[in-house]
């Protein structure tokens, strides 16, 4: 992993000086996230391939997780999806499902 990057909000900077309207993460970092809040920057957070089965296994595990490390940071961030870095991944329906109300359901944001 590298160890020279620019801080979160040099990141997000950068970001929202360019045309670049989204942006994916694959894992959580929540400087970043925070960072982007108000940018209109669509954010995809991923999941690691291997943290899959064990969330999919367990939906209680899974919405737990949302709750811990994505929900936080909605509205302030626009955060469009979860998901795993091949982009299908069954836990996905038991994090949406699972932690957001009815009214903010929105299939479209299974990646």
């Amino acid at each position: 992993m590298a160890d020279n990057l620019p801080p979160p909000e040099e990141t997000a900077r950068l970001l929202k000086s360019t045309a670049i309207s989204k942006v994916r993460l694959y894992g959580v970092d929540a400087g970043l996230i925070r960072a982007l809040a108000g940018s209109n920057i669509s954010v995809v957070v991923g999941v690691a391939n291997g943290d899959i089965p064990s969330l999919a296994a367990d939906p209680a595990a899974a919405s737990r997780r949302l709750a811990a490390n994505v929900l936080p940071f909605v509205p302030a961030t626009a955060i469009s999806a979860v998901g795993g870095h091949g982009g299908e991944a069954p836990l996905l329906l038991y994090l949406w499902e699972g932690v957001l109300e009815d009214d903010m359901w929105d299939p479209r944001l299974l990646c």
